[in-house]
């Protein structure tokens, strides 16, 4: 039997594929190496503090002695260390004594409450620090897993880009943190699955659909507070949807309501932005010194009275750090905090597998509507430029000539939008090809930790 056939569906194959990488990158990557995993992990013991019924409330958050500072993180792990750190995993614990971590929280905590729920469980357990942070991690790849495997089952086709999508080496490691990007990646994935069930699977029941539909507004909903509503604009796929289903193929006057409300509703964002933006104190209104820096930053103000100058900033970003953005940092060539860099053959390597698994195959039935394509470009344009803006008012000083904080793996909730516009009539590739995709990701994915741990010295 071929392993690898399309015969065996990818949503029974993943499960498996993203349990044992995952737990592998968990072993690979310590606790606290992931970018920002220690105010992700504070806010994550929050949720756990509230679970436990003792929230901290005004103060800073409270965690056990042990697993304030219980790591001390390397630069760069030698093949000792991670021994070393392997073996802390098993120790008991030491004090169950509560002490302040952090000040530090989000606006929103569902995002963390796998992760708290498993810290919550270590807790009650009495396991020790190692033991009970790394089972917050593991019930954050559990949910990841499941909401994967469930985003593969829903979808009607090109399961073999989301599969991916869902295996790159970036996606791995965020999905075994406690970083919320967690809750992003699984959340936008299925609401992409959702938005191709309603408007591509002709099999499915029209009842059906309006409940897919519910479901699809509001995972949508609930992604709109992170990342400064940076994905706010996922909310289209929901709007599409409902165009879709009330207009069928031919109703053209439908479609001209969709675009007129789109575009009023950008404009209206655009607009409401700026002013409550400025009235809220949300973002400073006037160049003000930045949190890393003393230097004065680019704020509401300077954006909406300098446009050439904002201009200028993000389309030098795009040229000059273009390829660390959109490709190594999104793929996952910079692992732990940007620090852990792969083999540009790695690079090369696993943009071939992406390429190919968007590219449909010979026997690819569905295609694409000329206006879901126009849509969902729409859609992670807007957003990309979303996330830029928001790094420029929020980290960049004005003497910078680019944007300071993007990282590639704020776009991966929307770049199977893009991708998947690849999948037309004029470009196919073999059978053969097409499906050698999946053996070939996930070996790579093996060589990933493998070569980390073989140069740690």
């Amino acid at each position: 039997m071929k392993i690898f056939d399309k015969r065996i569906p990818l949503y029974k194959l993943y499960p498996f594929c993203g349990m044992i990488l995952g737990l592998i990158f968990m072993l690979i990557l310590p606790i606290r190496t992931v970018p920002d995993e220690t105010f992700h992990l504070n806010q994550a013991y929050e949720v756990s503090n509230v679970l436990m019924g003792t929230p901290s409330g005004n103060n800073p958050i409270q965690m056990r002695e042990d697993e304030v500072n219980n790591y001390n993180i390397p630069s760069h792990y030698t093949r000792e260390q991670y021994i070393a750190y392997w073996a802390s995993l098993n120790d008991p614990l030491k004090s169950d004594v509560m002490t302040g971590s952090s000040s530090f929280k989000t606006g929103v905590s569902y995002p963390y409450f796998a992760g708290g729920l498993g810290i919550t469980l270590g807790r009650v357990l009495k396991l020790g620090a190692g033991a009970t942070l790394s089972l917050g991690r593991l019930f954050d790849l559990i949910v990841f897993v499941v909401c994967g495997t469930l985003t593969l089952w829903l979808m009607p086709f090109a399961q073999e880009l989301m599969f991916v999508l869902l295996l790159m080496p970036m996606t791995l490691q965020q999905s075994m943190s406690y970083s919320y990007d967690m809750f992003v990646f699984a959340v936008s994935f299925l609401s992409i699955s959702l938005f191709l069930r309603i408007n591509y699977d002709e099999k499915q029941q029209a009842k059906n659909k309006y409940i897919d539909l519910g479901i699809l507004t509001v995972l949508d909903i609930l992604l709109i507070p992170i990342k400064s509503h940076a994905y706010i604009f996922l909310m289209f796929l929901p709007l599409y949807s409902l165009a879709h289903l009330f207009a069928g193929e031919k109703k053209e006057k439908i479609w001209k309501i969709f675009w007129i409300i789109v575009c009023a509703l950008v404009l209206v964002f655009i607009i409401g932005w700026g002013v409550i933006a400025t009235h809220s104190g949300i973002y400073p209104v006037h160049p003000a010194d930045l949190g890393y820096t003393d230097e004065p930053g680019f704020s509401v103000s300077y954006v909406l009275h300098h446009p050439g100058r904002t201009i200028v900033v993000l389309l030098a970003t795009l040229v000059q750090s273009g390829e660390n953005h959109f490709i190594s940092n999104l793929i996952g060539c910079n692992l732990e905090d940007l620090t852990l860099v792969l083999p540009g053959s790695f690079k090369f390597i696993f943009l071939m597998i992406i390429l190919l698994s968007a590219v449909a195959s010979p026997d690819s039935e569905i295609e694409l509507r000329k206006r879901t394509r126009v849509t969902l470009f729409c859609i992670a344009a807007v957003t990309t430029l979303c996330i830029a803006v928001g790094m420029l008012v929020s980290w960049t000083p004005l003497t910078s000539p680019q944007v300071q904080g993007i990282q590639g793996r704020y776009y991966i909730p929307i770049i199977f939008m893009l991708l998947i516009l690849l999948n037309n009539r004029s470009v196919r590739i073999s059978d053969q090809l097409h499906h050698s995709v999946v053996p070939a990701v996930i070996i790579m994915d093996l060589l990933v930790p493998a070569y980390i741990f073989a140069t740690a010295g």
